[in-house]
């Protein structure tokens, strides 16, 4: 827990330009990734039902997360790797995919 701590503070005291992931999780069932990514000092839940809407995710490495049901809504995914991420159910309106990766994305 210690290590989680301090690795938060770590992230969140530098702004990085790169979405990190801080946790994640992998279902050993699906494959499907979840956890916490860190991106411009916030932090983002990725998983099922996620409320993402109007979050700038934009290069952010979001192959194969589990995003099934979440809001996407007015959400910055420009040049985000989605590929063979679970997407079913996402709201998307109004979201920026210019040069997203979906490659096998459901």
């Amino acid at each position: 827990m210690q290590k989680l701590i301090a690795l938060l503070v770590v992230t969140l005291s530098s702004v990085t330009l790169h979405a990190q992931w801080i946790s994640q999780d992998v279902d050993p069932n699906t494959g499907l990734r979840t956890g916490v990514l860190a991106h411009r000092g916030l932090l983002y839940p990725i998983g099922p039902g996620a409320g993402l809407g109007r979050a700038d995710l934009s290069g952010a490495d979001l192959s194969g997360a589990n995003l099934n049901r979440a809001n996407l809504s007015g959400a910055r995914l420009i040049g985000a790797n989605l590929a063979e991420a679970d997407l079913s159910g996402a709201s998307l309106r109004d979201a920026d995919l210019s040069e997203a990766d979906l490659n096998n994305a459901d």
